[in-house]
């Protein structure tokens, strides 16, 4: 998860704090390896906080990362467009 410019690798250390960066966010970055389908479940519920946290309107952006290892895709595009 990216916030604010934060990092936190989706660690669950850091999610108290991460809610509160929801709170002020403006723009929120979901980044997930396409290569990885655990990766992409865990993007479904980063996107459950953002809904529940962030402030209505927030501009989400959804990245598929590695692309360069097409030929490991685990998580199709159209099941990547499925994130809201």
């Amino acid at each position: 998860l990216l916030s604010l410019g934060r990092d936190t690798a989706g660690q669950a250390r850091y999610q108290t704090i991460t809610k509160q960066y929801y709170r002020r966010a403006q723009g929120i970055f979901l980044v997930y390896d396409i290569s990885s389908e655990r990766s992409y479940q865990h993007i479904v519920k980063w996107a459950s906080d953002v809904d529940e946290y962030a402030p209505d309107g927030v501009q989400k952006i959804l990245i598929g990362n590695k692309a360069d290892e097409e030929h490991k895709r685990q998580v199709p595009k159209e099941q990547g467009l499925q994130v809201s």
